[in-house]
């Protein structure tokens, strides 16, 4: 991934007490790196390549940052994710990341394209984080979300149960009904499709949007 500099400082934002604090993160990450993984981040470099007209990418909820791999080296990566393990190993790798939820982070930056891929269903608000997210869009920025898709409708007993833990506080279908939703009602969703796993486990939701038309 190419070197250039982030366009303020503002996104080095190293907090002393955020590094210091163990995060309590439950691990998820730890398969991201699988093989089963990798028709996810094709399809977001693929469309990260075919709609973005910047290089700036944002990858909120980065785990290890496994994305910047599947790159061409002319974008500049940044991503940030609440598990400071998983960051480690992704500075370990020459990624630049940080350890922060996304919940808390903000960035006084803009982006080219902002990627938030399993990432929406850990937050309390992921109607919020897509407002402030795309907030910091460039005019022709791009958003690319992910979200895993059951088999079923999940029972409201089942969304009771996610709203009370408070590591995944949103079910994924409930974050997909609600995120479409918003999608749709406030830019111009550009594709949305089923990807399959190779494994034959549920697939994943994609979208890509842009906030006006391109």
């Amino acid at each position: 991934i190419g070197t250039l500099p982030l366009r303020s400082s503002g996104d080095s934002r190293r907090v002393a007490d955020a590094m210091s604090t163990p995060q309590k993160v439950c691990g998820d990450w730890a398969h991201l790196d699988e093989a089963a993984q990798e028709p996810r981040y094709k399809a977001i470099a693929d469309l990260i390549n075919r709609y973005s007209r910047g290089l700036y990418v944002l990858d909120v909820g980065c785990g290890m940052g496994t994305l910047a791999g599947h790159l061409p080296k002319r974008f500049s990566y940044f991503g940030v994710d609440p598990s400071s393990e998983a960051v480690n190993i992704a500075q370990g790798r020459g990624i630049a990341a940080d350890v922060y939820h996304p919940d808390d982070w903000t960035t006084v930056n803009q982006w080219d394209c902002t990627v938030m891929s399993e990432t929406l269903y850990y937050s309390r608000d992921p109607i919020g984080l897509l407002e402030r997210f795309t907030r910091q869009l460039t005019a022709d920025g791009i958003l690319i979300v992910t979200i895993w898709q059951q088999a079923k409708t999940p029972t409201w007993r089942r969304r009771l149960a996610h709203m009370l833990d408070r590591r995944r506080p949103t079910g994924n279908m409930h974050c997909s009904e609600m995120v479409v939703q918003w999608l749709s009602s406030h830019g111009h969703i550009l594709q949305s499709y089923l990807l399959p796993r190779p494994n034959g486990g549920a697939p994943w939701r994609v979208w890509a949007w842009i906030g006006r038309e391109l």
